[in-house]
């Protein structure tokens, strides 16, 4: 636990680098390969949780492909974009530090409503009016600095990786896929996660330059294993376009949603503003230094106005991704900019289907090893 929060009170006496392991560091620029290479990692990591979503609702609401086509490049490209800000900073906006954001699975219930009473309209005008006033109050989020101690830290770490850990177990298992419990799946899921485990805990000298990209390492192999397995369904990759981007409010333009959706979706980015504030605080903490109330302020800014930008782009109202966090831990690379290039790498997939048809048919086993050793 210490090893992993460590005493804020004197974080900032020693120098990050050396006691904590971190190979590069929050304002530090890897080489361009390794940039390429992290940021990808980065990417590979989120990338179960921001198209689940966009699935799911797709599932829930029964959107035609079409649809559920503009809607996954709407939160690409709007995750993208945020990400760039919250990791890199505009005025008072963003952490300037290295947090993914995009859609939150814990607004389903709110979306689909809103969709069942106006379409897209309602979600939109939903987002936008919640998304400005948790921008508003999540100013004062600042002054509670002093309250989020090392214990604090360390339960909600918890806490979150507890709730998203059924997710990943859910993605290793296979459950609901055809081939679930298959000797085949269990192959798949048990190759990438002994690879992801071996090399972010080897104690060889020459292998532990692996461990800042144990998880890529596990996605590449698990993926190349699961093709020849049969277990890739090559189908929407063939299909898939080369280039395609939607037009702002392609779905539908904002409409008054009313008040009780406006309350409903506020309150839950309210609980997002709260785990936003507990992510920044770990990465700082991961980091080995005392978050700033400057940056507690610039990440919920952040994050309530994510509302009106994914509006804007199609997308879904988004929160920080914890399994981001720990993958900071996991690697010891905890550069803004190689998260900024994810942002930039959600962008461009956003605008080309036939890469995101690409990584979208990995199976799930492979993504669930890596996702549950983040979470």
């Amino acid at each position: 636990m210490k090893e992993l929060i460590p005493n804020l009170a004197s974080a900032q006496d020693v120098p990050p680098t050396k006691a904590f392991g971190i190979i590069f560091d929050v304002d530090d620029r890897p080489p361009p390969l390794q940039w390429l290479v992290f940021s990808f990692q980065h990417f590979m990591v989120a990338f179960a949780g921001m198209i689940g979503v966009p699935l799911a609702l797709s599932s829930m609401i029964k959107l035609s492909f079409a649809e559920q086509t503009t809607l996954i490049s709407g939160v690409l490209v709007a995750g993208g974009v945020v990400t760039v800000i919250q990791t890199l900073g505009v005025g008072p906006i963003g952490a300037r530090l290295p947090i993914v954001n995009d859609a939150a699975f814990k607004f389903l219930g709110p979306l689909a409503l809103a969709y069942k009473f106006g379409g897209f309209g309602a979600i939109y005008g939903a987002v936008i009016i919640s998304g400005f006033i948790t921008a508003t109050l999540g100013i004062g989020m600042a002054y509670i600095q002093k309250f989020l101690t090392p214990f604090l830290v360390a339960a909600f770490l918890i806490v979150v990786g507890f709730s998203l850990l059924p997710i990943g177990v859910n993605n290793l298992l296979a459950v609901g896929k055809p081939y679930a419990a298959s000797y085949p799946a269990l192959i798949a899921a048990a190759v990438p996660l002994a690879i992801i485990i071996y090399f972010s805990m080897t104690r060889i000298q020459r292998l532990q330059g692996l461990r800042t990209v144990s998880v890529l390492l596990g996605f590449i192999i698990g993926y190349i294993l699961s093709a020849g397995l049969g277990l890739i369904n090559w189908e929407p990759v063939a299909t898939a376009a080369w280039f395609g981007v939607a037009l702002p409010f392609s779905l539908g333009v904002p409409s008054w949603p009313g008040i009780a959706l406006a309350v409903t979706f506020s309150v839950v980015y309210m609980a997002c503003l709260i785990e936003t504030a507990g992510d920044a605080t770990a990465v700082s903490a991961i980091l080995g230094r005392r978050i700033s109330a400057r940056q507690i302020r610039g990440a919920v800014l952040a994050d309530g106005l994510s509302g009106p930008i994914s509006a804007i782009f199609g997308g879904l109202p988004m929160s920080t991704y914890g399994q981001n966090v720990g993958l900071i831990r996991l690697s010891h690379v905890g550069s803004r900019y190689v998260v900024a290039g994810t942002g930039v790498m959600l962008i461009l997939m956003g605008v080309v289907p036939k890469f995101s048809a690409l990584i979208g048919a990995m199976p799930n086993p492979v993504l669930g090893a890596g996702l549950v050793m983040t979470f």
